[in-house]
């Protein structure tokens, strides 16, 4: 018996939702690579790949330290990777609480120690504040430069923003960490 692996087809939309499918995408016109389309839920779709999963068990993601967070360049890039999301405002924490709480591998402190997110952590974080009006302008420095660090007070939200991305996007977050 031979091995097979499993390939990925990652869907590409503009909010960067990416669905896994195992059968190839259809074409509307053979050799046309720009309209290949996924069967399951009708976006675009990129080549294929082996990747992991994104819930792989095995899987260990490392929370970003607070110097990294209150460098100015990561909250820029930060606040560019949350513009690009496109997702409202509103939308931003659940797509949080959904990517944080549904991860199945081990969230690590940078000395090893495990970072546990609870139940009321998001919520507290935005001060429980319903309207999170603090993602907009916090969205906004992804057209102006921030003239200053981010304040300490802060640091809760950027790193479960940043947590989040690191477990969805881990590609994307390599290069806002940069």
């Amino acid at each position: 018996m031979h091995a097979r692996i499993k390939y990925f087809y990652l869907c590409v939309c503009i909010k960067g939702v990416r669905c896994g499918f195992s059968k190839p995408p259809t074409r509307k016109r053979k050799g046309d690579l720009s309209n290949d389309f996924c069967e399951q839920c009708g976006r675009y779709v990129c080549k294929p790949c082996a990747a992991p999963p994104i819930n792989d068990n095995k899987r260990v993601v490392v929370v970003a330290s607070d110097a990294e967070l209150l460098r100015r360049s990561h909250f820029q890039r930060l606040a560019t990777a949350t513009r690009s999301l496109g997702m409202s405002r509103r939308e931003i924490p659940n797509w949080i609480a959904d990517t944080v709480y549904g991860f199945r591998g081990r969230i690590t402190w940078p000395d090893g120690k495990p970072f546990e997110v609870g139940d009321e952590d998001i919520d507290a974080a935005f001060n429980d504040d319903g309207s999170f009006r603090w993602l907009s302008g916090f969205m906004y420095f992804d057209e102006i430069d921030p003239k200053q660090a981010p304040q300490r007070r802060v640091l809760t939200r950027l790193r479960l923003i940043d947590l989040a991305f690191r477990i969805s996007h881990p590609v994307r977050a390599g290069f806002i960490a940069k």
